[in-house]
Formats: structure tokens, C-alpha cells, sequence
């Protein structure tokens, strides 16, 4: 059972590709696929997303917690390209939701995953004995098409054009392969592992 939560709070608003870069990599003309391929260019970087364990365009989460990590413990914030933490909640041990105070935690977005602390000299405060006792709201994310990477552009234009050729589950009369050098190692260099498996249940 996984021990904390991961919340979609803003989804991304936009994609890290075009239907106009998916039509020149696909050489298509007209618009009449416009509304199909902008379906499979959301289905692309949803799988990228889940194959890297990283948020492409921005976005916003809440990581659900049942506790602080210990007084001074690390609590790592997933998805990769951190841009800020918004709030951190918590309910304190008369069941009253707190919001922390920015002064009492720091944040070290200098590798990956980010890490969140308590201040120099300070340790987390208690929480009531309960499921979901701990909120981190935080924005993360390479931001907009113009500045995501370029292999996962590539990547997403490949996945698109495969979509696009290939719309039933089974092909038949057909022997498929799979192209070397193509989409997982495009993205590979990306995968960002899953750091949180230590957190404890609920006490």
C-alpha cells in the first residue's frame, strides 16, 4: 500500500508539441486530423510522463503525507523540475489545519528529486494521528512547449506519428518492430526514479 498521495491540482495547459510540428513531422496537410492529433499528442505526453516519472509542462500538485518525516527528516517532492512550493498544511494535534509558516522549511531544488527541510534550527511540528496529516502544494514542471527538451519533443512527435498510423490495439498481417534509438531511448536520459517508497504509514 503506498504510503502517501500524489493529487493533481492544476493540470498542465498546454503540450509539449503542436498539432502544426505533429502535421510537418507527419507530412499532413489540411486540418482535418487537427482535433485527432491533438488527442494523441495529450495520450504522448501523458505516457512520457508516466515513463519518466516527470511532469512536462507545468502543473500543480499536492503531496499527501500522514506525518512529517521525523522532526528534521527530508521529505522529497516528486515529478521532477520543481518551481515552487506553494503552501504546507498540516493538521496540528487538536485537529486544526496549520498552514506553515515559508520560514520554517527550505527548499533544495539543486538536484533531483527536490527536497524539502526544516529551517536551520528548526524541526517539523507535530501532527494529529491521522491519515492525509501533511499537505505540500507545489508547482513543478520544465514550463511551456518553448523551453521543454528537445528529446522529448522528438520522443513525443514519434509517439504521435505512431498513433496516427497505428489507431486499433492488434495489428494484423503485419510484423511490428520497434525502431532502435527510438522513443524509450530518447527518454531515458529523463526517468527520474521514485524516492518516496521510505515514508511510514500512519502511527
Amino acid at each position: 500500500m503506498n504510503n502517501y498521495a500524489l493529487k493533481t491540482v492544476t493540470a498542465p495547459t498546454d503540450e509539449p508539441i503542436d498539432s502544426t510540428e505533429a502535421k510537418l513531422h507527419m507530412a499532413i496537410d489540411d486540418s482535418t486530423f487537427d482535433t485527432l492529433i491533438n488527442d494523441y499528442i495529450k495520450a504522448a505526453r501523458m505516457y512520457i510522463e508516466a515513463n519518466t516519472n516527470r511532469q512536462i509542462c507545468t502543473a500543480t500538485y499536492d503531496l499527501i503525507l500522514d506525518k512529517f518525516p521525523g522532526a528534521s527528516g527530508s521529505i522529497c517532492l516528486p515529478k521532477g523540475q520543481l518551481q515552487s512550493i506553494t503552501s504546507v498544511k498540516y493538521i496540528d494535534t487538536d485537529g486544526v489545519e496549520q498552514t506553515l509558516a515559508a520560514s520554517n522549511y527550505s527548499v533544495t531544488d539543486s538536484r533531483e528529486p527536490a527536497i524539502l527541510d526544516p529551517a536551520y534550527n528548526k524541526t517539523w511540528p507535530a501532527t494529529r494521528l491521522q491519515r492525509d496529516a501533511v499537505t505540500v502544494r507545489f508547482v513543478c514542471g520544465y514550463g511551456d512547449s518553448s523551453v521543454t527538451p528537445e528529446g522529448i519533443k522528438q520522443a513525443a512527435l514519434m509517439m504521435v506519428g505512431h498513433y496516427f498510423e497505428h489507431r486499433e490495439a492488434v495489428a494484423f498481417n503485419s510484423v511490428p518492430s520497434v525502431v532502435p534509438l527510438a522513443v524509450d531511448s530518447l527518454l531515458s536520459v529523463y526517468k527520474l526514479g521514485d524516492a518516496f517508497q521510505w515514508y511510514e504509514a500512519a502511527r
